[in-house]
């Protein structure tokens, strides 16, 4: 599995991620997490909300805006 987790940023996602990479198991919450890092390129440009509400993880970004 070719996980960039490498040069991203420490936010929620990246410990999921290298743990999913090397075989564990994730919880739900915990995947979502390692499913928007991932789509985030590792926050390479900052923990930010990524702002695509058509995303159906959306609702569960760690770092999204004001509920």
């Amino acid at each position: 599995m070719g996980y960039q987790i490498v040069s991203g940023k420490a936010a929620k996602g990246r410990s999921e991620i290298k743990k999913f990479s090397e075989g564990g198991k994730l919880t739900q919450q915990k995947s979502i997490w390692a499913n928007c890092y991932q789509c985030m390129g590792g926050y390479e440009d900052g923990v930010q909300d990524c702002k695509n509400p058509d995303c159906p993880l959306y609702p569960y970004h760690p770092y999204r805006g004001k509920k």
